[in-house]
């Protein structure tokens, strides 16, 4: 079924849009099988906020006291859970869908975005956005069990960044909210975060060793730039070229595939490139991780990629 937000956002000026037709055409079904929309309504307002988290906490947990991670081994990614958070842009809107008596925005969770400022092409509107953690398995099979709904309060003269600042911004201030919390939650489970490109900064490597969480985090150009060219540098000496490289060569549907893996172990994370003397005092404070480069060349004989 689809969102009452959208048949919000492309109904709301018309008088009837909770006629059984018009609720018909938007979920695709027959007239007879649309549910009372009121009626709904009526029971979502009141809904508590977390009552959705707290059934996707019970059914994991479930699932956990059932034995059934134990029983399918063959699911598992190793002795630990791959926890995924992703964030999720859910609705757009292009005028104010909840308003108060003062007639101004009642709604904590729009975000305000303004795109061409100060140009006949001005435009305003409003997101819900959220970050969803989804514990991630072997074969496709992926259990969300959280979700934070994240607030205007907490993403501040940000109207105009880039919709990559944006969601960036988002992401990292929703996690410091929403791990803790998961930790608490799951407080002996052993978890390896799966992060994209968003996350790859000392912020969120802190958060993560704080929360007694390993992490899988890819990333990108432009991303820790001194990391880069700490490992750039290491990858060129002969002793690491010996010990910490793996190349794989094989054929694989008429391609000839090389596979060239190659880690660092301890790398620095401080901002500059030039080695430094760590006392012991400083060493708590002084943050590392490991890292993992992949490449891969595939040829046929005409075409390399």
């Amino acid at each position: 079924m689809a969102s009452g937000n959208r048949f919000d956002e492309k109904s709301h000026d018309d008088e009837n849009k909770y006629s059984k037709a018009n609720v018909a055409k938007f979920i695709d079904a027959p007239e007879n099988h649309v549910p009372v929309i009121r009626t709904i309504e009526k029971f979502l307002i009141n809904l508590e906020a977390d009552s959705v988290n707290k059934m996707m906490i019970a059914f994991f947990k479930d699932l956990q006291k059932s034995k059934f991670f134990k029983q399918h081994p063959d699911i598992m990614p190793g002795d630990f859970f791959l926890l995924a958070a992703d964030c999720v842009h859910a609705h757009t809107y292009d005028h104010l869908h909840h308003v108060g008596k003062d007639e101004k925005n009642d709604c904590d969770c729009c975000l305000e975005r303004v795109y061409n400022r100060g140009t006949e092409n001005e435009k305003i509107k409003w997101q819900h956005n959220m970050l969803v953690f989804s514990f991630i398995f072997l074969g496709g099979l992926k259990i969300p069990v959280y979700r934070h709904c994240i607030r205007a309060k907490q993403i501040v003269n940000l109207e105009n960044a880039s919709d990559f600042v944006h969601k960036q911004e988002c992401g990292i201030v929703a996690l410091k909210t929403a791990l803790p919390i998961i930790r608490e939650t799951f407080p002996r489970m052993n978890i390896v975060l799966l992060l994209d490109g968003l996350y790859a900064n000392r912020p969120v490597i802190r958060l993560a060793n704080a929360q007694r969480c390993g992490y899988i985090i890819v990333r990108k150009d432009g991303c820790l730039t001194t990391l880069g060219e700490d490992c750039n540098g290491q990858s060129i000496l002969p002793n690491h070229k010996k010990n910490c490289t793996k190349t794989f060569r094989g054929r694989v549907k008429g391609w000839e595939i090389e596979r060239k893996y190659t880690w660092f172990n301890t790398a620095s994370l401080d901002t500059s490139t030039t080695k430094k003397v760590i006392t012991k005092k400083a060493e708590k404070n002084h943050l590392t991780t490991n890292v993992l480069r992949f490449l891969e060349i595939r040829t046929n004989g005409e075409e390399t990629k």
